[in-house]
């Protein structure tokens, strides 16, 4: 378990600015994967991970986010975004996004200063804040969105 760290407001963003981040990333994330048929969500390219894979691995991600903030002691286990990306359909991949979402919303609303401004160790994005933590999920769903927005653009590129 990752334990607390010591208490420094560099990274304490608004609640209304973090939600906007996550609004905006989401809505390019979805743009990313509109009109994708079950086959191109399944289909892995050369280098990467599959659009479902990288949908399952954004809801662990915000899951994770969601028990750190908390201080959940049980928090998702990442081993479990393979078995989700191959066993569970998009939509309901998609489903679980936005009901995360919707609680991460929530989280960031209902906090006060206080409580959003607490600091958390993540283990891959060090230290942060609640509330910076979010605003890092919103900038990992983005990059996340990007590429695989380009790899739709090099699919449907002309050949030269």
């Amino acid at each position: 378990m990752v334990k607390p760290v010591s208490p420094e407001p560099s990274d304490q963003p608004s609640a209304a600015v973090v939600v906007a981040a996550l609004e905006a990333s989401r809505g390019s994330l979805m743009k990313s994967i509109a009109g994708l048929d079950e086959a191109a969500f399944r289909a892995r390219p050369a280098a990467g991970r599959s659009p479902a894979e990288v949908l399952a691995h954004l809801l662990v991600t915000e899951e994770e986010a969601l028990a750190l903030a908390r201080a959940d002691p049980a928090p998702a286990d990442s081993d479990d975004e393979g078995r989700l990306a191959q066993r569970t359909v998009v939509p309901q991949i998609i489903h679980g996004l936005l009901a995360r979402r919707r609680e991460s919303a929530r989280l960031l609303d209902e906090g006060s200063p206080n409580e959003l401004g607490r600091r958390l160790g993540h283990p891959r994005w060090g230290a942060l804040s609640v509330a910076g933590l979010f605003q890092r999920l919103a900038a990992h769903e983005s990059e996340h969105a990007g590429e695989l927005a380009a790899s739709r653009e090099q699919k449907t590129a002309p050949a030269l």
